[in-house]
């Protein structure tokens, strides 16, 4: 990826990683479900004074709410592993159509290897069968590893890494 690239932040929330994106020098398109959570992201976006994001609300399971074809790389912290085992499939479908050839996917997912004592919350869990199963149509996998990620104030979760590349 160059800067100037253009990358698609799936399911953005609030915008922390389409800021982060978008101070690295790359054009931003960040997508959420939920209108607060957009306009949030634009008071974000506006006070930590990056311009090289738009803030689209839109569910990508239905449609892209943008021209497709035109990401260098899609990221999804969380979207994947959140819609339902019937919807996966369409939800990659959309990301594909997201990407230009070549174009990368990197999704982070809670780990179905994890066990939870009793009564502890975390993010939903996927197996790596899941993933596969969502994504090998569409695309080659890069890697798919376990990792662990936390969110402010948490504890780490089991999570999976998977980068994926657009087949031809």
């Amino acid at each position: 990826m160059s800067t100037g690239d253009r990358v698609l932040d799936v399911g953005c929330g609030t915008g922390t990683d389409s800021i982060w994106l978008a101070q690295q020098g790359y054009e931003v398109v960040g997508v959420d479900i939920a209108p607060r959570s957009i306009e949030l992201a634009r008071v974000r976006a506006q006070n930590f004074g990056v311009s090289n994001i738009r803030f689209v609300v839109g569910d990508i399971l239905k449609e892209l709410p943008f021209d497709p074809g035109n990401c260098v790389f899609a990221y999804d912290r969380g979207c994947l592993h959140a819609v339902g085992n019937d919807e996966r499939r369409a939800f990659a479908e959309r990301v594909f159509e997201a990407l230009r050839p070549e174009g990368y996917w990197l999704t982070l997912c809670g780990n179905a290897d994890e066990k939870r004592p009793e009564g502890t919350h975390g993010p939903p869990q996927l197996t790596a069968r899941d993933i596969v199963d969502a994504v090998e149509n569409r695309f080659e996998i890069q890697f798919l590893r376990q990792s662990r990620v936390r969110d402010a104030g948490e504890v780490p979760h089991l999570s999976w890494e998977c980068l994926v590349r657009t087949r031809a």
